[in-house]
């Protein structure tokens, strides 16, 4: 009887850890996420110190990414797209070229989406962007935490241009 009960609650307490780690867990990615959301932000002040800082926080991020504490799905998307998160990210935070940074954040921005449609990455309600002025009227995309504002592309200069193209809850 005792080992009935002693193997009943080791059943349970295993099936509860393979719930967490596939239902409402956040991931550690989720600091990824935080880190270029900050650096959105930086672009949309338009303060080249800001830019820099929240670059090389977002450098940082990405390198204590604890991959064995990763979902077996979300090892795979950072397998394919960490180091080009890594590259875009330092390169924006080594530039002094805005122009130039911008293009890598639209880079960085097409990864993070990328990341993004992978489950439990994390649990903030983001909004998929796109302004078709940006990027010398080619377009380009960005990650926001709010619905409306907040345009990278041209920092306080045109912050209207913009619409949401996808949600992520």
């Amino acid at each position: 009887m005792k080992k009935g009960i002693i193997a009943l609650l080791i059943l349970f307490a295993g099936l509860t850890k393979i719930a967490d780690a596939q239902v409402g867990v956040v991931s550690p990615l989720n600091k990824v996420v935080v880190g270029y959301l900050d650096l959105k932000k930086a672009f949309v002040k338009n303060d080249a110190t800001v830019i820099k800082k929240a670059a090389d926080d977002l450098v940082k991020s990405i390198g204590l990414v604890p991959e064995d504490k990763l979902a077996a799905d979300q090892v795979l998307v950072w397998k394919q797209f960490g180091e080009k998160l890594e590259h875009d990210a330092e390169y924006i935070g080594k530039s002094t070229s805005i122009v130039k940074q911008r293009l890598h954040f639209s880079k960085l921005s097409n990864n993070v989406h990328e990341l993004l449609k992978t489950p439990n990455i994390t649990d903030m309600k983001l909004y998929y962007q796109h302004c078709p002025d940006a990027n010398n009227g080619k377009g380009a995309y960005w990650i926001s935490d709010k619905l409306s504002g907040g345009n990278p592309y041209f920092g306080k200069d045109q912050q209207s241009c913009g619409e949401t193209e996808e949600v992520f809850k």
